[in-house]
């Protein structure tokens, strides 16, 4: 995904994003999400998810690569914040992701 996109055209945007859905690539979820998101009459909220869930992949990615280089393990878990913590549970930064944060090693 190098190329940046006019998020108004929708159209355009949707094309691109059933070849990422239906295409053989990592990036299937977030063709998802941005098909969801052309279908979403809340499109601010909906370019919001799928800018999160690209950034979290490309940013895990990235960290798997940089740990294989130096022969180190990553794992993951994630937890709610922000607007969809808020969503979900009610709070901005739940007693549960705070509990899950003081037990990691580092937090992204």
């Amino acid at each position: 995904m190098k190329e940046a996109y006019d998020l108004t055209d929708w159209n355009s945007l949707r094309t691109k994003a059933n070849f990422l859905q239906f295409g053989k690539t990592q990036y299937q979820d977030i063709g998802k999400i941005i098909i969801q998101c052309c279908d979403n009459s809340d499109k601010i909220e909906a370019i919001t998810n799928y800018v999160n869930l690209f950034l979290t992949k490309t940013s895990t990615l990235r960290a798997n690569l940089i740990a294989k280089k130096f022969n180190h393990e990553l794992s993951y878990e994630y937890g709610l914040t922000g607007a969809t913590a808020i969503d979900q549970v009610g709070a901005p930064y739940p007693a549960k992701t705070h509990e899950l944060c003081m037990k990691s090693d580092a937090v992204l």
